[in-house]
């Protein structure tokens, strides 16, 4: 308890401006609720029923995000008569759900460049088994599950292992698709210090957050606005760059959880041509072997996304065929597609309902 305390005062955070800073952004929205699961409670937003017999509609965020980025998508969604109802969510261990400690979890061997706190079938089914135990609580069945980054490989791997369960998949930048490069450098080979730098954080899963953390409340939300400000360059207000680099904040300090899945879930490669992150078990040998009855899959991506290389597009092309899905590229959109261009990402979702 003293801890904590002491930390919620170095950091200027708890979890009661955090639900604050989050309200602030959805405050529209019906219903809030934690629900609870048995490794912990999820929190999630409901925007209540509206129209029967119409489309649900469910939204997961990605690594280091929370439900409040889908803040500017309730409204327009729901404002079709395709959709009935809107939930957001935030992952285990991430936003403002409950953050079970993670440090003492198994931690799988050494292999090239990596190690990890989790097995990649651990740090999967983290995730996606409190994200069914929350559908069951929420009585949903056949839905559209919106998914984004981090997010999307998540959202995958719960439609591979819960067949049946979603009308459609729709992933938005997803990373994870394409299979290991074969000419892959050892860390022996790494060329530069800031590789080798990257090799070593990445090994000892030391995560944004933790780096953010060390800084304090004044500085590390300075650095968390001014991030958000570059990479949101042109999509924000400056009243919601306040509101959503508040939320951000808090929800990068709150405790350490499932931020440390990613090195279990990702590894980066250095190729001598290119580096990229992959994931430790591509989507591209798990989506053409498993099987996905009765959904549709869609996969977005932005014009200038810097999810689109490293072949992941390819990948996904070659996923979508294979299942019958489709790409679409968003004009004047990066990675955070659903903010760049609302107005087509919307579009590209209610084309599915």
């Amino acid at each position: 308890m003293a801890q904590r305390m002491v930390s919620e005062w170095w950091l200027g955070t708890s979890k009661t401006l955090l639900k604050s800073s989050q309200d602030a952004l959805v405050k529209n929205l019906v219903r809030h609720k934690m629900v609870p699961t048995a490794a912990g409670g999820l929190n999630g937003i409901d925007s209540g029923l509206v129209r029967d017999r119409k489309e649900t509609i469910v939204m997961a965020h990605g690594f280091g995000s929370g439900l409040g980025f889908f803040y500017s998508n309730i409204d327009p969604l729901l404002a079709s008569d395709k959709v009935s109802r809107v939930l957001l969510f935030d992952w285990l261990g991430m936003g403002g759900s409950d953050r079970p400690p993670t440090k003492a979890s198994p931690r799988i061997p050494l292999i090239p460049c990596c190690d990890s706190r989790f097995s990649t079938t651990q740090a999967v089914d983290f995730f996606i088994d409190s994200f069914e135990a929350w559908v069951k609580a929420q009585k949903l069945d056949n839905f559209t599950l919106v998914a984004h980054s981090l997010g999307g490989y998540a959202a995958a791997r719960y439609a591979l292992k819960y067949p049946g369960r979603l009308n459609n998949l729709i992933l938005a930048s997803p990373v994870g698709f394409p299979t290991h490069p074969t000419d892959s450098l050892n860390r022996s080979e790494l060329d530069s210090v800031g590789l080798k730098l990257i090799d070593t954080l990445w090994s000892k899963n030391v995560t944004p957050q933790q780096l953010v953390r060390m800084m304090g409340s004044s500085r590390g939300k300075r650095s968390v606005i001014s991030i958000l400000g570059r990479r949101l360059q042109g999509s924000l207000t400056e009243r919601d760059k306040e509101f959503l680099g508040e939320y951000l904040y808090h929800i990068t300090v709150a405790p350490a959880s499932g931020e440390y899945a990613m090195n279990s879930l990702l590894k980066p490669i250095k190729t001598p041509n290119s580096i990229g992150v992959y994931a430790r078990e591509p989507l591209l040998d798990l989506m053409t072997t498993g099987c996905l009855p009765n959904t549709d899959l869609k996969v977005l991506f932005g014009d200038h996304d810097w999810m689109r290389p490293s072949g992941n597009e390819l990948a996904a092309r070659e996923v979508a065929k294979r299942l019958g899905g489709s790409v679409s590229i968003l004009r004047n959109a990066g990675h955070h597609l659903y903010m760049d261009n609302s107005e087509d990402f919307h579009r590209e979702i209610l084309s599915c309902c």
